[in-house]
């Protein structure tokens, strides 16, 4: 069977590579607009891998290249995190992530209430519904309320009702787990 006679595969790949800069350009906070480019080609990526599997002429909406960039996005601020850890100076009296590694190899109780309680909060982050984990999750890396608005493209009162009732859903199914605030 013969493509389209107007159908360019590279074409349709410059637009989406266009709209993931646009879509970029919206989405990704200040402090990491050295990284825009990566989270292009990390995107691109993914679309591309997507396309190659399905090996077909798959058109991709607006939404769902919003959706791989968010997730791209997210996934690079983790790493960013886990990167950045940066041990305290001993010298000034704050401790050390060596003293805190041997602190928590000696309390063994205190470990497994941290680690029951990262499990807990992850499961009740499951059972959250999609909308309200979204804006969650960025309020819990510690993003404002309004780079949460603009991240996901809602007005300011919507990301505070959404949030605060994610709060609201986290806290109870944590209470109903047993963890007591």
């Amino acid at each position: 069977m013969k493509a389209a006679p107007d159908f360019d595969p590279s074409l349709r790949t410059k637009e989406i590579h266009q709209q993931l800069i646009r879509v970029v350009g919206r989405v990704c906070p200040l402090w990491m607009a050295s990284h825009r480019d990566d989270l292009v080609q990390s995107a691109m990526l993914r679309i591309l891998e997507i396309q190659h599997r399905e090996e077909s002429g798959r058109t991709f909406s607006s939404s769902y290249i919003g959706k791989v960039m968010y997730t791209v996005l997210v996934d690079e601020i983790r790493r960013f995190r886990r990167r950045s850890e940066v041990s305290w100076d001993t010298e000034e009296g704050k401790g050390s992530a060596e003293g805190d590694r041997q602190l928590s190899r000696t309390n063994p109780e205190q470990n497994a209430k941290r680690q029951q309680l990262g499990k807990g909060i992850a499961d009740c982050l499951r059972s959250i519904r999609v909308e309200r984990r979204q804006a969650l999750v960025l309020y819990l890396q510690g993003y404002s309320l309004q780079e949460i608005a603009q991240l996901l493209g809602y007005t300011q009162k919507k990301t505070e009702n959404i949030v605060y009732r994610g709060r609201a859903d986290l806290q109870s199914c944590l209470v109903s787990r047993g963890f007591q605030p």
